[in-house]
């Protein structure tokens, strides 16, 4: 999930979403559109950096 392009999708909403960038190794906001979301778009900041952040620097240690 964490690796997938940020979809923010074709819809007119704007809600601040986050998604985990590869490039960078961190958690970004966005603006998502409100529909055709895939599983890198997360509700909250806290949200993304325990699904994609976290695992990753337990890893690395």
């Amino acid at each position: 999930q964490c690796t997938q392009p940020v979809e923010v999708g074709p819809c007119k909403g704007e809600f601040t979403r986050y998604f985990y960038d590869v490039v960078t190794g961190q958690c970004q906001s966005f603006m998502y559109g409100g529909c055709k979301k895939n599983k890198n778009n997360f509700v909250t900041l806290k949200d993304c950096l325990k699904a994609c952040v976290e695992p990753r620097q337990k890893g690395k240690s």
